[in-house]
């Protein structure tokens, strides 16, 4: 119901609408945490021809900053997922 008045605006006056949506934002900037995993450089699938090359950051979106140590415990495991599936990608699939 807070909702639909911030959005619609229903009874209430700008200054109003304004903190109801400042309180939205800070509540949800509350309960996620952002975790940068490191710097990937991977060599893309180009079937020989010149070798082309990614280099990409990724920012996990965590909903309890408790769980950061669980990440750290199995980052190698993640990096290499992300590596397995980044070098099957093609030029083309990254186009546009």
């Amino acid at each position: 119901m807070t909702l639909a008045v911030v959005l619609f605006g229903l009874g209430s006056s700008d200054e109003d609408i304004v903190a109801e949506e400042e309180e939205i934002v800070e509540e949800v900037a509350k309960k996620v945490v952002f975790y940068e995993l490191p710097e990937m450089l991977v060599n893309l699938n180009t079937q020989g021809r010149k070798a082309s090359y990614l280099k990409i950051s990724v920012s996990l979106e965590l909903e309890n900053p408790n769980d950061i140590p669980r990440i750290e415990a199995v980052m190698p495991r993640i990096v290499d997922k992300f590596q397995v599936y980044l070098r099957e990608l093609r030029v083309e699939d990254l186009n546009g």
